[in-house]
């Protein structure tokens, strides 16, 4: 009679989940479909430096202050990406615009300060406990670039690779995260 109990419960999560899988699949499908139509796609975020899940890249969309961007390795640092396989070759990262053009951003003192506000620490170790060098800054944004960062303590992000260029940012809006 206990083993029944347990039973029940575990089937009934099961199926819920299964439900849920499904339903994902169906509204992806009919979004992936959709944005196709009109130029966008979807990418999944894998890493913890923004709520994992779905969301839509807009490409010709104007990224603006507070933003959620998409943007390929800067080349600067691929090759120790790569080697630390914080990501899967070819994967868009996807952070923040915290600085546009003409902002004052400083990088040191193992802190990350925009406009004078401290927006969150510098790490000098990875979560694996390999050395980061932070990329020594402290000046105004230049024109055509932002400079990219996430609340998370270990996002990899321009307080290691430095300021980003416009042109390769797609908008990134998020449909589906947990």
């Amino acid at each position: 009679m206990a083993s029944s109990l347990v039973a029940r419960p575990q089937r009934a999560r099961i199926g819920r989940r299964l439900v849920e899988a499904t339903c994902i699949v169906f509204v992806a499908g009919t979004v992936v479909v959709g944005a196709g139509a009109v130029g966008h796609t979807l990418t999944w975020n894998l890493s913890s430096s923004l709520p994992r899940g779905l969301y839509l890249l807009r490409r010709g969309a104007t990224a603006t202050a507070g933003s959620i961007v998409a943007f390929p390795v800067p080349a600067r640092v691929a090759a120790v990406m790569a080697a630390r396989r914080y990501l899967p070759p070819g994967t868009l990262l996807l952070k923040r615009i915290v600085a546009m053009p003409g902002e004052h951003v400083c990088v040191g003192d193992r802190t990350l300060k925009v406009n004078g506000r401290l927006l969150g620490p510098v790490a000098d170790r990875d979560s694996a406990g390999r050395r980061l060098t932070a990329f020594g800054f402290c000046g105004d944004i230049s024109p055509g670039f932002v400079f990219v960062a996430t609340a998370s303590r270990l996002s990899f992000d321009s307080r290691y690779f430095g300021p980003v260029p416009i042109p390769s940012l797609i908008v990134a809006t998020p449909l589906w995260t947990y």
